[in-house]
C-alpha cells in the first residue's frame, strides 16, 4: 500500500508559496489521509453520490463531469499538484454532483471534510492556508470555464483553453476538450487545424 510522500507534499504546499511545513503537519496529514489510485478510464464516484472528501492529484490528469439530457458535459480538467472533489454544484445536474474520472492513471491524496477542518485548525497559518490557496484554484478554473462558454467564437475558446491548461490539450482526449469547450469534435478539429496555421 502506497503512502504519503514526504517530498511531494512539501512541493504542493513550496507550490503555493507555503514554507511553513513541518514534520508534525506531515506525520498528521499521514496519519488521515488516504492514498489512492486510478485507472484510466476509472471513474472515482461511480454511484454518481457526491464524494465527500478532498482529493488532490499526485501524478495523472482527472476529468470533472456530470451528466445532462443523457450527454456527459466535462466542466474541467486537474492535473498534477490540484485540488478537486465532487460535492452538488449551483448548475443543473440531473444526478446531483459531480463525477470524477481518470483521464491517465492517476494518483492521489484524498481526506475527508471533517479532516481536513480539523487540519485547518491544528495548523491555521499553514495547513489552514494551504487548503484556502488551493480551493480557490479550483474556484477560479471553475470560473474560468465559465468564461470560455461565453466567448463568441470557436477559435477563441481552443486560444484560451490552451493558455489555461496547457498541458491538458496534449493529454486529454479531443472528445473531453470539445465538450468542455461546448462543441463537437469535429469543430475542434477544424480550430486546432485553423490555428496550427496561424
Amino acid at each position: 500500500m502506497q503512502k504519503v510522500d514526504f517530498e511531494i507534499l512539501k512541493g504542493f504546499f513550496d507550490s503555493f508559496g507555503i514554507s511553513d511545513f513541518s514534520e508534525e503537519l506531515f506525520n498528521e496529514f499521514a496519519a488521515r489521509a488516504h492514498v489512492g489510485l486510478l485507472k484510466k478510464g476509472e471513474v472515482l464516484n461511480k454511484s454518481g453520490e457526491p464524494w465527500m472528501n478532498v482529493g488532490m492529484v499526485v501524478k495523472g490528469l482527472i476529468r470533472v463531469y456530470y451528466r445532462k439530457n443523457g450527454k456527459e458535459v466535462t466542466e474541467g480538467f486537474v492535473t498534477e499538484g490540484g485540488m478537486f472533489s465532487a460535492l452538488p454544484n449551483t448548475i443543473s445536474v440531473e444526478s446531483g454532483s459531480l463525477l470524477i474520472e481518470a483521464e491517465e492513471e492517476t494518483t492521489y491524496y484524498s481526506m475527508s471534510y471533517a479532516d481536513v477542518e480539523e487540519m485547518c485548525s491544528k495548523f491555521p497559518l499553514s495547513f489552514d492556508y494551504f487548503y484556502e490557496r488551493g480551493m480557490l484554484a479550483t474556484i477560479k478554473g471553475l470560473m474560468l470555464y465559465t468564461e470560455i462558454l461565453q466567448l463568441e467564437s470557436a477559435d477563441e475558446k481552443y486560444e484560451y483553453f490552451c493558455n489555461l491548461y496547457p498541458t491538458v490539450v496534449l493529454r486529454a482526449p479531443s472528445i473531453h476538450i470539445a465538450s468542455c469547450l461546448g462543441m463537437t469534435p469535429e469543430t475542434l478539429s477544424r480550430v486546432r487545424s485553423r490555428v496550427r496555421r496561424k
